[in-house]
């Protein structure tokens, strides 16, 4: 798109023509409460003088959307053979991103990193569609909640160990949320002891790095847990895990099946 503007720290794109492209949305829009439509909400226009391809969306702070929703944009990026050169993400603060990043080769001085209320004209911009199918149906914006089989490939390969594979899975796994600010067991404490007596190890991801949950996901014959980001890392199990997501029955997913 020649001389369209990125808005918010989510990558809204408005064309050249002053039309929102409802590709550049990661969500089925509430459109009255996006940001872009609010008031006096963002500075000036800050002109780019290259082409920039947009790698963000909502939520890039969840490990699952980042890893499923906004790295495998960076295949259909390569894979497009456009050239370019710098990419957009929203700004980058956890060390998931981080990690994540280098192992892809892509250097922070290639980097632009948006705030909320940031607005940028590039002379060229590249708009990445969501690999997590959305489409338009009788004028509804809906967003599937799966994302496409060649995005497991991209996550294994990028960040599974190439020997993994090579040794059965034999470990027995249950992933806490216990410093998660919802969605934790309550009577966790109770359930424990019980796991550990059955040869369970216990873990809470969050500061692990993705070659260790990597590989023990891929090491694992059984895995329990609460709905949540970390069963991401399904995606690096072998064929015959066996899964136990525990859900609260007001609000099933379908996320991981």
């Amino acid at each position: 798109l020649k001389k369209a503007k990125i808005l918010h720290k989510e990558g809204h794109i408005i064309t050249q023509d002053k039309q929102l492209l409802l590709d550049s949305l990661s969500w089925g829009p509430d459109l009255e409460n996006l940001p872009l439509f609010k008031k006096n909400f963002y500075q000036p226009i800050q002109k780019l003088p290259y082409t920039v391809a947009v790698i963000s969306g909502r939520s890039s702070r969840s490990y699952y959307h980042w890893m499923v929703d906004q790295l495998p944009r960076l295949k259909l990026l390569a894979d497009s053979g456009l050239s370019y050169d710098k990419l957009f993400f929203p700004k980058i603060t956890d060390s998931f991103q981080r990690e994540t990043l280098e192992i892809l080769g892509i250097k922070k001085e290639n980097i632009i990193e948006s705030s909320s209320n940031q607005v940028f004209a590039p002379e060229t911009t590249i708009a990445i569609s969501n690999p997590s199918t959305a489409y338009i149906n009788n004028d509804k914006y809906n967003r599937s909640n799966h994302f496409p089989r060649w995005v497991i490939p991209f996550l294994r390969e990028n960040f599974l160990n190439k020997k993994a594979d090579e040794k059965a899975p034999f470990r027995k796994v249950y992933i806490t949320r216990k410093n998660a600010t919802w969605r934790r067991i309550l009577n966790e404490m109770e359930i424990i002891p019980k796991l550990e007596e059955m040869g369970f190890e216990i873990h809470a991801l969050e500061k692990e790095s993705i070659a260790s949950q990597a590989k023990l996901f891929n090491e694992s014959k059984v895995i329990i847990g609460p709905h949540g980001a970390a069963f991401t890392n399904l995606v690096f199990c072998q064929k015959g895990c066996k899964v136990i997501e525990i859900f609260n029955p007001k609000h099933p997913e379908v996320l991981f099946h």
